[in-house]
């Protein structure tokens, strides 16, 4: 405690109403480190009463509350890891049949059949640049070198991609189909599920994926 806030003690102590004391207690949040003894003796409500603050519970519930996040970033760190490792040996079958394709139909149905249902997607779409999609539209949905985008979905506005479920996809994934600079279109993930797809998750296979996709569509493009 500083001096002025002894000399403003002394000089009120004859007339110091509960108001002054919570003025001076705002004004010097330090206090009772200097004056433990004091801190010791305070006593706290069980409950939370009418313009009285539960000092324990205030704390408690700011702990529980970082638990609870702890525990959901556990949760999507595991659902992330689980769904890499079933996606691995997913993709392995899903690129066999890929590069068996023959047509930009047959490719499609092989997405929308095997990939789809096997990692338990509700929307996959392949847009074909120049038919469904334009450069102008990859360029700005991709920054720079970015291959894939995985988002949290907050408005059927940047779901556009997933119609007719536009409004009820709620996290996706975006893989660009470029090879030097060149596009070739753009496949589009999209689940029901928030966590499915967020922004920090790892996306190395998607990576891997987008580029074996993108050459067996330049191939079937002619």
């Amino acid at each position: 405690m500083d001096n002025q806030a002894k000399i403003n003690i002394k000089k009120t102590q004859n007339n110091i109403s509960e108001t002054d004391i919570l003025e001076f207690l705002e004004n010097n949040s330090s206090f009772f480190m200097f004056h433990e003894e004091l801190a010791e003796k305070l006593e706290m409500p069980a409950k939370k009463a009418k313009n009285i603050v539960n000092i324990d519970a205030f704390e408690a519930s700011k702990w529980k509350k970082r638990a609870q996040k702890l525990e959901k970033q556990n949760e999507l760190l595991v659902r992330t890891s689980i769904f890499n490792l079933e996606s691995e040996g997913l993709l392995h079958d899903v690129i066999v049949e890929i590069v068996r394709s023959t047509t930009i139909e047959e490719l499609k149905n092989i997405l929308n059949v095997h990939l789809k249902d096997g990692m338990e997607l509700d929307k996959v779409s392949l847009f074909i640049i120049g038919e469904t999609i334009t450069a102008e539209k990859l360029e700005d949905l991709f920054s720079g070198n970015e291959n894939v985008k995985l988002r949290t979905i907050y408005s059927s506005e940047d779901a556009f991609m997933h119609k007719p479920l536009e409004k009820d996809i709620a996290s996706d994934a975006l893989l660009k189909l470029e090879i030097d600079g060149e596009y070739y279109g753009m496949l589009a993930l999209g689940s029901l599920d928030e966590s499915r797809f967020h922004a920090g998750q790892g996306s190395e296979l998607l990576n891997f994926f987008a580029r074996i996709l993108t050459v067996q569509v330049k191939k079937l493009l002619g």
